[in-house]
């Protein structure tokens, strides 16, 4: 679609350069050029006077923002990191330090305009049923996700819901989510869940306010996450999540991956 606002922006300049190519070739000018092609080139001129009546809408299409994601298995998407959690033990306040994967969407604009407010908000849950079909997860609040690298971990202030802006060919990582070790999830605030031993992990989805029914919390199984990423100048665009969950947990990014936490975009 993009490149079909291209030829139109373009489309009085392709003329002059048939017309051109047919004189060069003398398939079109002659001696009695007016005879010959007046009617074509009246028709051409309306047709260019048409197109300039339209080029202020074709321009509008044209430099927009153009929204789109992707989710690699590996860095800078993907990727083990050590963490620090202050954790409320009355009557002090302990730091516990952490290992845990990130899952991050990387977000980024193909269009020709800078995309402001951007937006990446989780419609729904899903998740598979012993029947093979996706069914909604019905303690999951919709609400949005947060941008990369915008809060503080382990505080009270989680990132932000809304990102300033992203420029054409540039990007930004949200945060899909995490998993942490199981030594130190016993630890970690609301990643608390009661079907979930304490051997065993589960993935936090990273949205931007947890609610007591606990929906952002992945048990193991395989799940779809459905995202809408908007803009204040473009419509949202739907891409899916797919997220498979053993519970398990490997310190080797490569086989935690393989084995036990799958998570793309489908």
């Amino acid at each position: 679609m993009k490149r079909f606002w291209d030829v139109l922006l373009w489309f009085p300049v392709l003329i002059f350069i048939l017309i051109i190519a047919l004189c060069l070739t003398g398939l079109f000018c002659s001696k009695n050029i007016i005879r010959d092609y007046g009617p074509l080139g009246t028709f051409l001129v309306a047709l260019v006077a048409v197109w300039a009546g339209f080029l202020p809408d074709i321009r509008s299409h044209r430099n927009k923002p153009e929204l789109n994601v992707r989710l690699l298995e590996h860095p800078p998407d993907s990727l083990k990191e050590s963490v620090q959690y202050i954790v409320p033990k009355p009557p002090i306040v302990e730091i516990v330090q952490a290992k845990r994967y990130m899952f991050r969407l990387w977000v980024f604009n193909e269009g020709h305009a800078r995309a402001e407010k951007v937006q990446v908000f989780a419609d729904k849950l899903k998740k598979k049923s012993v029947d093979g079909k996706f069914v909604d997860v019905n303690e999951f609040l919709p609400m949005s996700l947060v941008w990369s690298n915008t809060g503080t971990t382990g505080q009270a202030k989680r990132g932000e819901a809304f990102l300033e802006g992203i420029s054409p060919r540039m990007g930004q990582h949200c945060d899909i989510g995490h998993i942490n070790e199981p030594d130190v999830r016993k630890d970690v605030p609301d990643e608390q869940h009661p079907n979930v031993p304490q051997d065993k992990t589960l993935l936090a989805l990273d949205v931007q306010f947890r609610h007591s029914e606990m929906g952002y919390l992945l048990e193991p199984g395989s799940y779809e996450l459905h995202l809408k990423i908007s803009a204040a100048s473009s419509p949202p665009v739907s891409r899916i999540v797919r997220i498979t969950l053993s519970g398990g947990w490997d310190g080797t990014p490569e086989k935690m991956y393989r084995d036990h936490a799958k998570v793309g975009v489908v």
